[in-house]
């Protein structure tokens, strides 16, 4: 019983189950748009027609025009509702240099909470006279090599 209510409150499963449920109720939406209302169906088809010369036209890969010509060819209604819904946003310019102006201040903040080193040298050599004061060197000779 744990081990079903630890997978069913899992965040991934959570999220998985939504997207089905915003499917689901996206894919109803489209139906029940299409057959009642005849305004919706030619809307959506010629939405669906301007995506395609679109996405035909952009600049993105072959396979990513491929990917998303496919449900829009079989589905007109509903392939071009769906890549309104879910196409991938692309950055702009103003995006990318915010983006990049926040890494960079980010960057300054975490150099200025780096305090510089001591002196390594002094460290070690604090070390070496405490061991021969106190006979560690003549044990370090005896010890067995371990390395």
């Amino acid at each position: 019983m744990k081990k079903i209510l630890k997978f069913l409150t899992n965040k991934i499963t959570i999220i998985a189950l939504l997207t089905i449920v915003q499917f689901i109720i996206f894919a109803v939406a489209v139906i029940i748009l299409s057959s009642e209302v005849p305004y919706f169906f030619y809307l959506s088809f010629a939405i669906s027609l301007v995506l395609i010369a679109f996405i035909l036209r952009s600049d993105e890969p072959d396979i990513y025009k491929t990917a998303w010509l496919i449900p829009i060819l079989i589905a007109p209604v509903f392939g071009g509702l769906f890549y309104l819904t879910f196409k991938p946003l692309r950055s702009t310019k103003k995006l990318s240099l915010k983006a990049q102006q926040k890494a960079e201040n980010r960057e300054k903040q975490t150099l200025s909470l780096i305090k510089p080193l001591p002196d390594i040298e002094q460290i070690y050599n604090k070390q070496i006279q405490y061991l021969q004061q106190n006979n560690w060197a003549y044990l370090g000779k005896h010890l067995p090599n371990l390395g």
